[in-house]
Protein backbone atom coordinates (compact mmCIF):
# COMPACT_ATOMS: atom_id res chain seq x y z
CA UNK A 1 0.00 0.00 0.00
CA UNK A 2 1.44 3.35 -1.03
CA UNK A 3 2.03 5.91 1.67
CA UNK A 4 -0.14 9.00 1.53
CA UNK A 5 1.58 12.20 0.37
CA UNK A 6 3.28 14.18 3.08
CA UNK A 7 2.94 17.87 3.54
CA UNK A 8 5.97 19.75 4.81
CA UNK A 9 6.80 22.93 6.60
CA UNK A 10 10.34 24.24 6.62
CA UNK A 11 11.82 27.16 8.44
CA UNK A 12 15.10 28.87 7.57
CA UNK A 13 18.72 28.10 6.68
CA UNK A 14 21.26 29.32 9.25
CA UNK A 15 24.95 29.80 8.50
CA UNK A 16 27.32 28.78 11.33
CA UNK A 17 30.81 30.26 11.44
CA UNK A 18 32.25 27.64 13.78
CA UNK A 19 32.27 23.85 13.75
CA UNK A 20 30.88 21.84 16.65
CA UNK A 21 32.39 18.48 15.66
CA UNK A 22 35.98 17.40 15.38
CA UNK A 23 34.97 15.71 12.11
CA UNK A 24 33.78 18.97 10.54
CA UNK A 25 35.98 20.97 8.19
CA UNK A 26 35.22 24.69 7.78
CA UNK A 27 31.84 26.40 8.31
CA UNK A 28 28.53 24.59 8.82
CA UNK A 29 24.96 25.11 7.56
CA UNK A 30 22.04 24.28 9.83
CA UNK A 31 18.69 23.52 8.14
CA UNK A 32 15.63 23.50 10.42
CA UNK A 33 12.33 21.97 9.27
CA UNK A 34 9.23 19.93 10.09
CA UNK A 35 7.49 17.18 8.11
CA UNK A 36 3.74 16.59 8.66
CA UNK A 37 1.32 13.98 7.37
CA UNK A 38 -0.71 15.29 4.42
CA UNK A 39 -3.95 13.75 5.80
CA UNK A 40 -3.73 14.22 9.54
CA UNK A 41 -1.48 17.29 9.53
CA UNK A 42 0.38 15.66 12.40
CA UNK A 43 4.12 15.60 12.54
CA UNK A 44 5.67 12.28 11.49
CA UNK A 45 8.02 10.36 13.76
CA UNK A 46 10.71 7.77 13.26
CA UNK A 47 13.83 7.49 11.12
CA UNK A 48 14.13 9.44 7.89
CA UNK A 49 17.09 9.63 5.52
CA UNK A 50 17.98 13.03 4.05
CA UNK A 51 19.99 13.94 0.95
CA UNK A 52 21.27 17.51 0.82
CA UNK A 53 22.48 19.03 -2.46
CA UNK A 54 24.10 22.40 -3.14
CA UNK A 55 23.83 23.35 -6.79
CA UNK A 56 24.93 26.20 -9.05
CA UNK A 57 22.76 29.36 -9.26
CA UNK A 58 19.66 29.49 -11.43
CA UNK A 59 20.01 31.18 -14.78
CA UNK A 60 23.28 29.53 -15.81
CA UNK A 61 23.71 27.47 -18.96
CA UNK A 62 23.72 24.30 -16.86
CA UNK A 63 22.63 23.00 -13.47
CA UNK A 64 25.57 21.27 -11.73
CA UNK A 65 26.01 19.56 -8.39
CA UNK A 66 28.54 21.39 -6.22
CA UNK A 67 28.15 19.43 -2.96
CA UNK A 68 26.13 16.41 -1.75
CA UNK A 69 25.78 14.79 1.66
CA UNK A 70 23.43 12.19 3.20
CA UNK A 71 22.27 11.95 6.84
CA UNK A 72 19.83 9.91 8.93
CA UNK A 73 17.60 11.64 11.49
CA UNK A 74 15.17 10.34 14.12
CA UNK A 75 12.14 12.66 13.89
CA UNK A 76 9.88 13.50 16.84
CA UNK A 77 6.60 15.19 15.84
CA UNK A 78 8.17 15.82 12.42
CA UNK A 79 10.87 18.23 13.64
CA UNK A 80 14.41 17.85 12.29
CA UNK A 81 17.65 19.82 12.18
CA UNK A 82 20.25 19.02 9.54
CA UNK A 83 23.78 20.10 10.33
CA UNK A 84 25.55 20.27 6.99
CA UNK A 85 29.32 19.69 7.09
CA UNK A 86 29.36 19.06 10.86
CA UNK A 87 30.76 15.55 10.57
CA UNK A 88 27.49 13.67 11.17
CA UNK A 89 26.78 13.00 7.48
CA UNK A 90 28.50 11.22 4.61
CA UNK A 91 29.86 13.14 1.63
CA UNK A 92 28.57 11.35 -1.50
CA UNK A 93 29.81 13.43 -4.44
CA UNK A 94 33.19 11.84 -5.10
CA UNK A 95 33.68 12.82 -8.77
CA UNK A 96 36.75 15.06 -9.00
CA UNK A 97 37.29 17.87 -8.52
CA UNK A 98 35.68 17.92 -5.05
CA UNK A 99 35.23 21.32 -3.35
CA UNK A 100 34.83 22.17 0.34
CA UNK A 101 31.72 23.88 1.72
CA UNK A 102 33.70 27.07 2.20
CA UNK A 103 34.82 26.96 -1.44
CA UNK A 104 31.33 26.07 -2.71
CA UNK A 105 29.73 29.16 -1.12
CA UNK A 106 32.60 31.55 -1.86
CA UNK A 107 32.29 33.95 -4.79
CA UNK A 108 35.99 34.90 -4.58
CA UNK A 109 37.78 31.60 -4.55
CA UNK A 110 41.54 31.80 -4.89
CA UNK A 111 41.43 29.21 -7.68
CA UNK A 112 38.99 31.29 -9.75
CA UNK A 113 36.40 29.21 -11.63
CA UNK A 114 34.68 25.96 -10.67
CA UNK A 115 35.18 23.04 -13.04
CA UNK A 116 32.54 20.29 -13.00
CA UNK A 117 32.64 16.86 -14.62
CA UNK A 118 29.77 15.97 -16.94
CA UNK A 119 28.39 13.46 -14.41
CA UNK A 120 27.69 16.38 -12.02
CA UNK A 121 25.61 18.38 -14.49
CA UNK A 122 22.11 17.98 -15.95
CA UNK A 123 23.51 18.30 -19.48
CA UNK A 124 26.03 15.49 -18.75
CA UNK A 125 28.78 17.61 -20.32
CA UNK A 126 31.65 19.26 -18.42
CA UNK A 127 30.85 22.78 -17.27
CA UNK A 128 32.91 25.71 -15.96
CA UNK A 129 31.32 28.19 -13.58
CA UNK A 130 32.92 31.55 -12.71
CA UNK A 131 30.98 33.16 -9.82
CA UNK A 132 30.23 36.86 -9.56
CA UNK A 133 30.13 38.83 -6.32
CA UNK A 134 26.30 38.61 -6.00
CA UNK A 135 25.76 34.98 -7.05
CA UNK A 136 23.49 32.78 -4.95
CA UNK A 137 23.38 29.02 -4.44
CA UNK A 138 20.47 26.56 -4.60
CA UNK A 139 19.95 24.05 -1.78
CA UNK A 140 17.81 20.97 -2.52
CA UNK A 141 16.79 18.60 0.30
CA UNK A 142 15.16 15.19 -0.25
CA UNK A 143 13.91 12.74 2.39
CA UNK A 144 13.18 9.01 2.35
CA UNK A 145 11.25 6.66 4.62
CA UNK A 146 13.59 3.63 4.73
CA UNK A 147 10.83 1.40 6.21
CA UNK A 148 7.65 2.13 4.25
CA UNK A 149 8.99 3.54 0.98
CA UNK A 150 12.68 2.73 0.64
CA UNK A 151 14.30 4.26 -2.44
CA UNK A 152 11.55 6.90 -2.84
CA UNK A 153 13.01 10.37 -2.27
CA UNK A 154 10.53 13.18 -1.77
CA UNK A 155 11.84 16.73 -2.41
CA UNK A 156 11.44 19.73 -0.17
CA UNK A 157 11.17 23.13 -1.85
CA UNK A 158 14.41 24.43 -3.31
CA UNK A 159 16.01 27.06 -1.09
CA UNK A 160 17.88 29.96 -2.73
CA UNK A 161 20.75 31.02 -0.47
CA UNK A 162 21.90 34.58 -1.02
CA UNK A 163 23.55 35.72 2.20
CA UNK A 164 25.64 32.66 2.95
CA UNK A 165 28.17 33.44 0.17
CA UNK A 166 28.57 36.94 1.57
CA UNK A 167 29.09 35.51 5.05
CA UNK A 168 31.63 33.09 3.66
CA UNK A 169 33.61 36.01 2.30
CA UNK A 170 33.86 37.32 5.87
CA UNK A 171 36.01 34.28 6.55
CA UNK A 172 38.22 34.89 3.51
CA UNK A 173 40.44 37.62 2.17
CA UNK A 174 40.32 37.58 -1.60
CA UNK A 175 39.26 33.96 -1.46
CA UNK A 176 42.08 32.96 0.91
CA UNK A 177 41.35 31.58 4.38
CA UNK A 178 42.98 33.28 7.35
CA UNK A 179 45.35 30.30 7.76
CA UNK A 180 46.79 31.05 4.30
CA UNK A 181 47.72 34.65 5.12
CA UNK A 182 50.96 36.07 6.53
CA UNK A 183 50.19 37.28 10.03
CA UNK A 184 52.28 39.15 12.64
CA UNK A 185 51.94 38.52 16.38
CA UNK A 186 53.73 39.92 19.39
CA UNK A 187 55.72 37.99 22.00
CA UNK A 188 52.46 36.93 23.72
CA UNK A 189 51.03 35.54 20.49
CA UNK A 190 48.47 38.34 20.09
CA UNK A 191 47.96 40.13 16.76
CA UNK A 192 50.30 43.08 16.30
CA UNK A 193 49.38 46.48 14.91
CA UNK A 194 52.16 47.51 12.54
CA UNK A 195 52.89 51.27 12.37
CA UNK A 196 53.20 51.38 8.56
CA UNK A 197 52.24 49.08 5.70
CA UNK A 198 54.85 47.24 3.69
CA UNK A 199 56.06 49.13 0.62
CA UNK A 200 56.27 47.62 -2.83
CA UNK A 201 60.07 47.67 -2.58
CA UNK A 202 59.93 45.86 0.76
CA UNK A 203 57.50 43.35 -0.71
CA UNK A 204 59.89 42.81 -3.63
CA UNK A 205 62.78 42.20 -1.24
CA UNK A 206 60.66 39.75 0.77
CA UNK A 207 59.74 37.83 -2.38
CA UNK A 208 63.38 37.86 -3.49
CA UNK A 209 64.51 36.50 -0.13
CA UNK A 210 61.83 33.78 -0.14
CA UNK A 211 62.86 32.71 -3.65
CA UNK A 212 66.55 32.46 -2.72
CA UNK A 213 67.54 35.90 -4.01
CA UNK A 214 70.31 38.10 -2.57
CA UNK A 215 69.95 40.70 0.17
CA UNK A 216 70.36 44.19 -1.25
CA UNK A 217 69.61 46.17 1.88
CA UNK A 218 70.93 46.00 5.46
CA UNK A 219 69.90 48.32 8.30
CA UNK A 220 68.18 50.67 5.86
CA UNK A 221 71.14 50.91 3.48
CA UNK A 222 70.31 50.10 -0.12
CA UNK A 223 72.32 49.97 -3.28
CA UNK A 224 75.00 47.64 -4.58
CA UNK A 225 75.75 44.19 -3.20
CA UNK A 226 77.49 44.13 0.19
CA UNK A 227 81.28 44.40 -0.20
CA UNK A 228 83.83 42.46 1.82
CA UNK A 229 87.30 43.88 2.40
CA UNK A 230 90.29 42.80 4.44
CA UNK A 231 92.59 45.19 6.25
CA UNK A 232 95.18 44.98 8.99
CA UNK A 233 95.72 46.45 12.41
CA UNK A 234 92.19 46.22 13.81
CA UNK A 235 89.94 43.44 15.05
CA UNK A 236 87.10 41.96 13.05
CA UNK A 237 84.20 44.43 12.73
CA UNK A 238 81.28 45.50 10.52
CA UNK A 239 80.98 49.11 9.37
CA UNK A 240 78.98 51.07 6.81
CA UNK A 241 80.17 53.36 4.09
CA UNK A 242 77.66 55.07 1.85
CA UNK A 243 75.28 52.41 0.55
CA UNK A 244 77.62 49.52 1.41
CA UNK A 245 78.00 47.40 4.49
CA UNK A 246 81.68 46.53 4.97
CA UNK A 247 82.84 43.40 6.72
CA UNK A 248 86.33 44.21 7.99
CA UNK A 249 88.41 41.03 8.16
CA UNK A 250 92.01 41.96 9.16
CA UNK A 251 95.05 39.75 9.26
CA UNK A 252 95.29 37.78 12.48
CA UNK A 253 97.74 38.72 15.18
CA UNK A 254 98.40 38.00 18.83
CA UNK A 255 95.69 40.53 19.73
CA UNK A 256 93.29 40.34 16.78
CA UNK A 257 91.09 37.76 15.16
CA UNK A 258 91.32 37.54 11.41
CA UNK A 259 92.81 35.82 8.40
CA UNK A 260 96.05 33.84 8.26
CA UNK A 261 98.64 35.34 5.98
CA UNK A 262 100.73 33.27 3.59
CA UNK A 263 103.67 33.61 5.96
CA UNK A 264 101.55 32.41 8.88
CA UNK A 265 100.45 29.40 6.84
CA UNK A 266 104.07 28.56 5.94
CA UNK A 267 105.09 28.80 9.60
CA UNK A 268 102.24 26.61 10.73
CA UNK A 269 102.82 24.10 7.96
CA UNK A 270 106.51 23.83 8.85
CA UNK A 271 105.67 22.79 12.39
CA UNK A 272 104.64 19.37 11.11
CA UNK A 273 107.09 18.13 8.51
CA UNK A 274 106.00 15.55 5.99
CA UNK A 275 109.29 14.04 4.81
CA UNK A 276 111.29 11.21 6.37
CA UNK A 277 114.26 13.02 7.87
CA UNK A 278 112.22 16.05 8.93
CA UNK A 279 109.56 13.86 10.55
CA UNK A 280 112.22 11.90 12.42
CA UNK A 281 113.78 15.13 13.63
CA UNK A 282 110.42 16.57 14.71
CA UNK A 283 109.37 13.44 16.60
CA UNK A 284 112.77 12.57 18.05
CA UNK A 285 112.52 8.95 16.85
CA UNK A 286 112.03 6.98 13.67
CA UNK A 287 108.34 6.04 13.32
CA UNK A 288 107.11 2.90 11.65
CA UNK A 289 106.69 3.15 7.93
CA UNK A 290 103.59 1.32 6.56
CA UNK A 291 105.30 1.11 3.16
CA UNK A 292 107.88 -1.27 4.71
CA UNK A 293 105.30 -3.62 6.22
CA UNK A 294 105.39 -1.76 9.54
CA UNK A 295 109.17 -1.69 9.47
CA UNK A 296 111.24 1.45 9.65
CA UNK A 297 114.32 2.50 7.72
CA UNK A 298 116.19 -0.26 9.54
CA UNK A 299 113.77 -3.24 9.54
CA UNK A 300 115.97 -5.23 11.91
CA UNK A 301 115.71 -2.51 14.56
CA UNK A 302 111.93 -2.34 14.12
CA UNK A 303 111.59 -6.10 14.58
CA UNK A 304 113.76 -6.02 17.67
CA UNK A 305 111.77 -3.10 19.09
CA UNK A 306 108.56 -5.08 18.57
CA UNK A 307 110.10 -8.23 20.04
CA UNK A 308 109.70 -10.17 16.79
CA UNK A 309 113.32 -11.12 16.08
CA UNK A 310 114.63 -12.32 12.76
CA UNK A 311 111.90 -14.98 12.43
CA UNK A 312 109.40 -12.24 11.53
CA UNK A 313 110.83 -12.00 8.00
CA UNK A 314 111.01 -15.74 7.27
CA UNK A 315 108.83 -17.11 4.54
CA UNK A 316 105.88 -19.41 5.28
CA UNK A 317 106.02 -22.80 3.51
CA UNK A 318 103.14 -24.38 1.65
CA UNK A 319 100.64 -26.20 3.90
CA UNK A 320 101.51 -29.72 5.12
CA UNK A 321 105.10 -29.64 3.83
CA UNK A 322 108.37 -29.65 5.66
CA UNK A 323 109.68 -26.15 6.29
CA UNK A 324 113.08 -25.32 4.84
CA UNK A 325 115.85 -23.85 6.92
CA UNK A 326 114.81 -20.33 5.81
CA UNK A 327 111.09 -20.84 6.48
CA UNK A 328 108.78 -20.71 9.46
CA UNK A 329 107.57 -24.12 10.69
CA UNK A 330 103.79 -24.37 10.53
CA UNK A 331 101.68 -26.25 13.01
CA UNK A 332 100.81 -28.90 10.42
CA UNK A 333 104.46 -29.59 9.47
CA UNK A 334 104.62 -33.42 8.92
CA UNK A 335 107.66 -33.63 11.15
CA UNK A 336 105.57 -32.48 14.09
CA UNK A 337 103.16 -35.43 13.77
CA UNK A 338 103.94 -37.85 16.65
CA UNK A 339 106.87 -35.75 17.80
CA UNK A 340 108.01 -36.13 21.42
CA UNK A 341 107.20 -33.07 23.47
CA UNK A 342 109.29 -32.23 26.51
CA UNK A 343 107.45 -32.94 29.77
CA UNK A 344 105.19 -35.62 28.28
CA UNK A 345 104.94 -39.05 29.97
CA UNK A 346 106.97 -41.98 28.62
CA UNK A 347 105.27 -45.32 27.85
CA UNK A 348 106.02 -48.89 26.81
CA UNK A 349 109.22 -50.21 28.46
CA UNK A 350 110.00 -46.64 29.66
CA UNK A 351 108.67 -44.62 32.60
CA UNK A 352 109.02 -41.04 33.86
CA UNK A 353 108.98 -37.85 31.68
CA UNK A 354 110.78 -36.81 28.53
CA UNK A 355 113.50 -35.86 27.83
CA UNK A 356 114.95 -38.12 30.60
CA UNK A 357 112.74 -41.21 30.96
CA UNK A 358 113.80 -44.39 32.84
CA UNK A 359 113.76 -48.08 31.76
CA UNK A 360 110.88 -49.95 33.33
CA UNK A 361 111.07 -53.38 31.59
CA UNK A 362 112.87 -55.17 28.74
CA UNK A 363 110.83 -57.78 26.96
CA UNK A 364 108.45 -57.81 29.87
CA UNK A 365 111.22 -58.50 32.42
CA UNK A 366 111.81 -56.15 35.27
CA UNK A 367 115.13 -54.50 35.93
CA UNK A 368 115.69 -56.77 38.97
CA UNK A 369 115.10 -59.88 36.89
CA UNK A 370 117.45 -58.71 34.20
CA UNK A 371 120.12 -57.87 36.79
CA UNK A 372 119.90 -61.40 38.33
CA UNK A 373 120.16 -63.04 34.91
CA UNK A 374 123.17 -60.97 33.94
CA UNK A 375 124.93 -61.63 37.25
CA UNK A 376 124.32 -65.42 36.96
CA UNK A 377 125.70 -65.43 33.42
CA UNK A 378 128.84 -63.57 34.46
CA UNK A 379 129.39 -65.97 37.41
CA UNK A 380 129.28 -69.14 35.21
CA UNK A 381 132.38 -71.47 35.69
CA UNK A 382 133.86 -74.92 34.78
CA UNK A 383 134.39 -75.70 38.45
CA UNK A 384 131.92 -77.58 40.48
CA UNK A 385 130.36 -74.64 42.31
CA UNK A 386 127.00 -74.76 44.01
CA UNK A 387 124.18 -72.70 42.39
CA UNK A 388 126.45 -71.61 39.56
CA UNK A 389 126.02 -71.96 35.84
CA UNK A 390 128.40 -74.52 34.30
CA UNK A 391 130.31 -73.47 31.25
CA UNK A 392 131.02 -75.84 28.36
CA UNK A 393 134.61 -76.57 27.41
CA UNK A 394 136.19 -75.81 24.10
CA UNK A 395 134.61 -78.91 22.60
CA UNK A 396 131.20 -77.92 23.86
CA UNK A 397 131.19 -80.53 26.67
CA UNK A 398 130.15 -80.03 30.27
CA UNK A 399 131.23 -82.28 33.17
CA UNK A 400 129.13 -83.07 36.26
CA UNK A 401 130.10 -85.11 39.36
CA UNK A 402 126.62 -86.38 39.76
CA UNK A 403 123.36 -86.01 37.96
CA UNK A 404 120.02 -87.12 39.19
CA UNK A 405 116.82 -86.95 37.29
CA UNK A 406 113.45 -88.70 37.35
CA UNK A 407 113.22 -88.65 33.57
CA UNK A 408 116.10 -87.98 31.26
CA UNK A 409 116.16 -88.08 27.49
CA UNK A 410 118.79 -87.26 24.96
CA UNK A 411 121.47 -88.65 22.67
CA UNK A 412 125.15 -89.50 23.22
CA UNK A 413 125.17 -89.38 27.01
CA UNK A 414 128.41 -90.78 28.61
CA UNK A 415 128.25 -92.12 32.14
CA UNK A 416 131.38 -92.52 34.32
CA UNK A 417 131.86 -94.26 37.64
CA UNK A 418 133.64 -92.91 40.59
CA UNK A 419 136.89 -94.00 39.13
CA UNK A 420 136.11 -91.92 36.10
CA UNK A 421 135.74 -95.05 34.00
CA UNK A 422 133.32 -94.94 31.14
CA UNK A 423 130.42 -97.30 31.62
Amino acid sequence: MMQKPLAFVTTFLIFMLTAFSALATGPQLNYHGRIVDGITNLGVSGTRNFRIEIRTPAGLADNCLMYQETQSKNLVNGVFVIGLNNGSGVRTDATLPVYTVQQVFSNKNSFGSFTFAGSRCVSTTPFTYTPTATDTRRVNIYFEDPILTPGVWEPLPTQTVAYVPAAIEALNVGGFAVESLLRVVNASGNPSTLPTPMSEAQYGNLVSLASGGVVTAVNGLTGSIVSITGTGGTDFNITTSGSNVIFNIPSSSAANRGLLTAADWATFNAKMANTGAAVNAALGYVPLDPANDLSEVNPSNARNNLGLGSASVLNVPAAATNAAATEVVLGDDPRLTGAIVSGSSAGGDLNGLYPNPGVATVGGKSAAQITTSVNDTIAATNAATVSTLVKRDGSGNSAFNSVSATNFSGNNFLVYNTGNANK
